[in-house]
């Protein structure tokens, strides 16, 4: 039996972002209340709801395509009407699930078109630059794998499907795949959320994220890149994308960050340099100094504009510096991103305190940082090893207890980690200490034993606290 049904659209000011409000089909039955969202956006002030005109029109405030959107929602209420009119001729029960159903026709209903038009609210929303663009690049890689999406469509099959695509077809790792399909679930959940489907896979579909995939370049792969910069050998394009992915890595910066980087937002301090700038992609304040390999990469001279000229676009970057890391003979993938995991993993080896490496990088979450931390363990676990392969002669190795091994290898990987960063050879080093280029490398490798003469002559030479003095 056909029950009445209200039927009016409003306006949700609880709802209100960014000064806009959403506007809402409403479905009043029983005196219950429930709302399909039209997708639509307004200003407050405009709402005027005034027999069939819902949005003002004329004057200064008004927006600019008012009598388009008053057309779309009068067009809404003559199909909810109609739905209505259908079921109260037949005498047919007509609940807000049937309804739904029928106003919104899942069958037909364009995934699509949705996403695309909730990314064009999100931007009107001044969602972050780099939110936008992955969701673009996601929606892209969707429509690549099948044009015309409805929301009946997005069955588990169907993620199963595209997620053998990714893999097949476009050789993406765990956590790519898992990006991909995070984008999905979040349009997803914007649809459930306004009422707009009810299609949720990922209730049976899990999505999979592999902690600590993205290679970074270790303190000895980032001398090897620094030293063919030096050598000036490689073409023009390839060299210039060399020099900003260095300073992507002495710094932190992401690709994003680069491209924008203005020599106003170098300062100085006491005769030395630091950048203070918001991250593009969270808006957080990041301030890191500049170390001497990374001043050497710009021209502090210059007071205004941008640092680096003619940035090839993040696609291009990568692709070229994926050429220099095989010139390099370096077997990781590399893209920008790895600089900036570069930057946090070397930074917190070099003896940088957690949340130090978090505020200079920007990072909204001290988890963000405590990858870093973790890769630092694995590389001192992967260090310590190297005693078990005889570089440390065995009469020696025998004399110390574990805890003294630990920080024997330390004191050796401080002071490597130490040198490469201020971009020092070995034999500048050498020099001052008054040993071989041989002596010192050996040192460097334990293969020869440091005493504690030579161990106060390097960290005097490399600027560093002797460990002694907390003894």
């Amino acid at each position: 039996m056909y029950i009445p049904i209200n039927l009016k659209i409003v306006i949700r000011k609880d709802k209100a972002k960014e000064g806009l409000v959403p506007i809402y089909l409403q479905f009043i039955q029983n005196r219950k209340i429930n709302r399909i969202s039209l997708r639509k956006w307004i200003k407050p002030e405009n709402w005027i709801n005034q027999e069939g005109i819902y949005i003002e029109e004329k004057g200064k405030g008004a927006p600019k395509n008012a009598k388009l959107l008053n057309t779309f929602l009068r067009d809404q209420m003559i199909k909810g009407d109609q739905i209505l009119l259908n079921a109260q001729q037949k005498n047919e029960g007509l609940s807000f699930n049937q309804f739904k159903t029928k106003f919104i026709n899942l069958e037909s209903q364009d995934f699509v078109a949705f996403c695309k038009d909730e990314i064009a609210q999100r931007e009107k929303m001044n969602f972050a630059f780099e939110t936008i663009r992955n969701y673009k690049t996601s929606l892209n890689k969707l429509t690549a794998f099948k044009k015309h999406i409805s929301f009946s469509d997005l069955t588990v099959s169907f993620l199963q499907s595209y997620e053998a695509y990714m893999i097949t077809e476009l050789d993406n790792d765990v956590n790519t795949i898992f990006s991909a399909m995070k984008f999905v679930r979040t349009m997803l959940n914007e649809a459930r959320k306004k009422g707009i489907s009810d299609v949720y896979p990922f209730n049976i579909y899990k999505l999979v994220y592999k902690n600590d995939t993205r290679d970074r370049l270790d303190a000895f792969e980032l001398l090897k890149l620094q030293e063919i910069y030096n050598q000036n050998s490689l073409i023009p394009n390839l060299q210039h994308v060399l020099r900003y992915f260095l300073f992507a890595c002495y710094t932190g910066l992401t690709w994003r960050d680069l491209e924008s980087l203005k020599f106003e937002e170098i300062f100085a301090n006491e005769g030395e340099y630091f950048i203070r700038k918001k991250r593009k992609k969270t808006d957080n304040l990041f301030i890191v100094p500049l170390l001497q390999s990374a001043k050497d990469l710009i021209d502090l001279d210059q007071d205004e504009g941008l640092v680096f000229e003619n940035i090839y676009t993040n696609q291009k970057s990568n692709e070229y510096i994926k050429k220099v890391v095989k010139i390099a003979e370096i077997n990781k993938r590399v893209s920008f991103h790895v600089a900036r995991h570069t930057f946090g993993t070397v930074a917190m080896n070099y003896g940088i305190p957690q949340e130090v490496v978090q505020k200079m990088m920007g990072h909204s979450k001290s988890d963000m940082t405590r990858n870093y931390a973790k890769v630092l363990e694995n590389y001192v676990i992967k260090e310590m090893q190297k005693w078990n392969t005889k570089i440390v002669n065995k009469h020696f190795k025998d004399r110390l207890d574990e805890n003294s091994l630990s920080q024997y290898e330390k004191v050796l990987f401080k002071i490597k980690s130490t040198r490469i960063l201020k971009n020092l050879t070995i034999e500048s080093i050498a020099e001052k200490v008054g040993i071989s280029t041989k002596k010192y490398q050996e040192i460097e490798e334990g293969k020869t034993q440091l005493g504690l003469a030579d161990m106060l002559l390097i960290f005097n030479a490399l600027k560093l606290q002797s460990p002694l003095l907390s003894i």
